[in-house]
This record gives C-alpha cells, structure tokens and sequence, in this order.
C-alpha cells in the first residue's frame, strides 16, 4: 500500500500529462535487448548462488539454481526489502534434503556478497557525485554515508569485529534464550572470514556480483536511451548505484515509488526534468524488475511445488552431470 501511495503521490505532483509527453521520443527498438540483457543477469546470480551451495557441501543443477533464483526474485519483488528471497531456501531443503539452516546461509551470504559490492559501488557513487552534480550539494551527507557504508563492509567481513559485537549482542540478560541465535551468527560469520581468506573463491563471487552490477546498470542505461533521457553515460553511471541502492531499501514493493523520488532528485541535479526521471523510472520497472517477476512466475510453475510430493534428493554426481 506505501509503495503505491508514494508511486500516485508522485504522478501526481509531476502530473501524468507530462509524464506520458516525455514517451513522445519513444525509441522501442531498444528495448530489443532486454532479453540479452536479463538472460545474462539471471544466468551470473544463479551461477554464483550455485557456488556457494556447492561450498557448503549442498549439490544444486546450475539449471535449477537459476531457476531456483528467479522464484526467489519474484517472492523478493513482493516484499518489502526483498525478504521474500529466503523462499528459495524451501525449494532448496525440498530437493536436497539439507537442514533449513545450512539453505539459509546460503541465500544471506549471497546477499552479502550483492549487498558488499553495492555498497562498494554507492560509496564511489557518493565521493564523486558532488562533484558532478550541477546543483550546489551539501558534502557532509556524502561523507557521512561513505564513513557508514565502509563500517558496514568492514562489520560483513570482519570475523573479530562479529566475534565481539554479536555475543555481546545475544548474552545480555534480557536476551539469554536467544543465545541459539548468537552461535549460528558466529557460524555464519566464520564461513564468511573463511571464504574471505580463501582468496579465489572470494574474488570469484565478488567478481560475479560486480558484473552482474554492471550488466543492471547497462540494461538500465540502454532505458534511458530508449525514453531519451538526456544524462551522459558518466552521470548515469553515478546515479545508478544510488538509486538502485533506495530501491532496495524496505520502504516499498520493488521499489515502486522510492527509486521514482530518488531518480527525481538524484538525475534532476544533472538537468533531467522530473517527468523524464519518473518516466525512465517506470520503464525501467516494466522492462526490467517486472520481466525478471514474470520469468520467476513462469519457473514457479515448472519447478515442483515445494510442499507437494517429495522427490528423491538429488546426489552430488547427479549434481555435476546436471
């Protein structure tokens, strides 16, 4: 209901005549590459997924683990902040048989690998863009984030800073039946510090979340073009990381609503007019998150219902044939 409350309010201050005038240099055609560009998006998320399934010892079909994906960005698409994604984790327990808790740090550690090379991404975003920007922008709230965001990798991959924090987090008195909790973080934590110090495998996976970035941001450029946007390749590239970033945040669904405010203020400091960013906003959700829902629609109806019929676990030569 707030991200379409939040969606109408803006269509109606910037007023959907002006919205719909900025499609009058409508280019189609380049919408011709969404497919390429989606297919190449899912295929790296469900690649990378796989490999941390396999570091876990879980033996997933690459096949199914893209499938698997899209399930997941479609429940994730539906809730705030794309916590629906941890429905991947029931499909995942249903063909492997693995415990739930072993399924779910998968899916959270691949969010901390999107989330680290994001905010990685966000923090180059906020140091260059007021220097960009056409308006005069404060820098302390650039600074700001930067300081918060490198606080928040370092907290992610630190094994003795999470070794510090969560016990005192999880042995306070008032929260001493929850020490289960505590200790399958400090588990979780410590698979993380040993994929970090595993040099390969962890540039691999950062490797794969940062050009899966970049395929987003230049599917989401090749938009602008379509709808004529007028931004220059560098001030897109600027802004794109920092209103993906607001998309995701919990505030909406799919980040209706909150990535049109952000597109209005971020691309607006660069001329764009705010029917043009409400415009290139909405195509981009049709033409990107919408589509890559639907495909998760789709392979929600080829993959087995997860509370139907048990299949036989799948084996790890089984895996590897697949």
């Amino acid at each position: 209901m707030l991200a379409g409350l939040l969606y109408g309010l803006i269509l109606w201050r910037v007023g959907p005549g002006k919205i719909a005038h900025a499609f009058a240099d409508f280019r189609p055609a380049y919408l011709l590459l969404t497919p390429l560009f989606l297919l190449a998006m899912v295929f790296l998320k469900g690649l990378k997924w796989r490999l941390i399934l396999r570091y876990y010892g879980i033996p997933y079909p690459i096949k199914e683990s893209i499938m698997t994906w899209c399930v997941g960005a479609l429940a994730g698409g539906l809730t705030p902040g794309q916590s629906g994604e941890v429905l991947k984790i029931l499909y995942v327990k249903e063909r492997t048989g693995h415990p739930y808790a072993q399924c779910l740090n998968t899916v959270i550690l691949d969010k901390v690998f999107e989330l680290a090379s994001m905010l990685s991404l966000v923090a180059i975003a906020l140091l260059l863009f007021p220097f960009k920007s056409s308006g005069s922008l404060p820098y302390l709230p650039f600074i700001a984030g930067i300081a918060i965001i490198g606080v928040i990798i370092y907290a992610l991959l630190s094994h003795g800073f999470a070794g510090r924090i969560i016990p005192l987090l999880f042995t306070a008195p008032w929260l001493h039946k929850r020490k289960d909790v505590g200790a399958v973080l400090q588990r979780f934590f410590g698979e993380l510090v040993r994929i970090r110090d595993d040099g390969r495998l962890f540039l691999l996976l950062l490797g794969l979340s940062l050009l899966t970035w970049a395929i987003i941001f230049m599917h989401l450029y090749v938009i602008a073009l379509a709808v004529r946007l007028g931004a220059s390749p560098p001030e897109m590239l600027l802004a794109l990381p920092l209103i993906t970033f607001v998309g995701v945040l919990p505030i909406s669904l799919s980040g209706l609503g909150s990535r049109d405010a952000a597109a209005i203020f971020l691309l607006g400091s660069f001329g764009v007019p705010a029917e043009g960013a409400v415009a290139w906003s909405t195509l981009s959700f049709l033409a990107h998150s919408a589509v890559t829902m639907l495909l998760g629609w789709v392979f929600m109806m080829v993959l087995p219902p997860i509370l139907g019929k048990k299949r036989m676990p799948i084996s790890p030569s089984q895996s590897r044939r697949q």
